[in-house]
């Protein structure tokens, strides 16, 4: 008799538990709980996003007044990637950016507007997808010159770079070419260093220098001239 008085007390209280849930109150604003990131930075083709309070019927999300796709699987939570038009990206270079002011329009299923929330600012950098290159006009002497004078150049060459570099190498066809790198402080410059090597009259001066940039984009390039006719020393 105790156990089934005990067993009654148990299923009084679950069932009292029960209907706690129904009497919470419900989210009846329609409201914005969280977007991620909020504003700052954020990379190109990075994602953004949204939490609604409740469901949504229709939402707009808008950069800059155009609205974006945004994908969601619950109707609460949307995500969208950011990204810049593509005649438009064509034309940027590493480190470029653009600024975005986010805005969001949103009705409910029971037709309530969103109100109340303030526009986001974010601005979308463009990473580095570009191989690093010779910058010929900053060498010296200058990438496919004519008629160097190898007495100027018995010491050292000077190979500029368009961007800054993490790490490079030099290969040379001449076996007679022997050299040391350093680098500028910037680690845009590349002073070649000549061991125990005399640039000759009269021939083309090639290498081919394989580098790596700061974003680990790797490519090879050449920076060649061409030296004067003359005496051999």
């Amino acid at each position: 008799m105790r156990y089934l008085s005990f067993l009654m007390l148990i299923t009084s209280l679950f069932m009292l538990m029960g209907c706690g849930d129904d009497n919470e109150p419900q989210e009846t604003e329609l409201r914005v709980v969280s977007v991620s990131p909020r504003g700052g930075n954020i990379g190109l083709n990075g994602f953004i996003i949204v939490t609604f309070s409740k469901k949504v019927a229709s939402v707009t999300i808008m950069l800059n007044g155009a609205p974006v796709l945004a994908k969601t699987s619950n109707n609460k939570v949307y995500r969208f990637e950011v990204s810049i038009p593509g005649e438009e990206l064509e034309c940027m270079n590493a480190g470029d950016y653009r600024e975005y002011t986010m805005n969001i329009e949103a009705t409910d299923e029971a037709g309530q507007s969103l109100e109340g929330f303030t526009p986001l600012n974010f601005v979308i950098v463009i990473p580095d997808f570009w191989p690093p290159r010779v910058c010929g006009v900053e060498c010296d002497p200058r990438k496919g010159a004519v008629d160097v004078d190898p007495e100027e150049y018995t010491e050292k060459l000077i190979v500029a770079f368009n961007e800054p570099l993490a790490e490079a190498e030099v290969l040379s066809t001449d076996p007679e070419f022997d050299f040391t790198l350093n680098f500028s402080e910037d680690r845009r410059v590349m002073e070649v260093r000549f061991l125990n090597y005399t640039m000759p009259y009269g021939t083309e001066f090639r290498i081919t220098v394989s580098a790596t940039d700061l974003a680990v984009n790797i490519a090879e390039d050449t920076y060649w001239f061409i030296t004067m006719v003359g005496e051999e020393r």
